[in-house]
């Protein structure tokens, strides 16, 4: 499955942002930061499959009309 350029440079803008404020906070403070970011971009990527999963099951559901007399 190919990701959508937003979600690369979404993915980037988290991972700059962490990389800009590194040396301004405490260790501990950096730590739970990174996780906070990779705990964002999982719960995203759940929203994303969820979507997809929709999407392709609407595309796998045929349906066909029955003539009724």
């Amino acid at each position: 499955m190919k990701e959508k350029e937003w979600v690369i440079y979404l993915g980037k803008a988290v991972e700059s942002f962490i990389n800009e404020i590194k040396g301004k906070f405490p260790e501990e403070a950096k730590e739970h930061l990174k996780n906070a970011a990779k705990e964002f971009m999982l719960a995203f990527k759940s929203i994303l499959e969820k979507k997809i999963e929709k999407i392709e099951s609407k595309k796998t559901k045929k349906t066909s009309k029955i003539k009724v007399e």
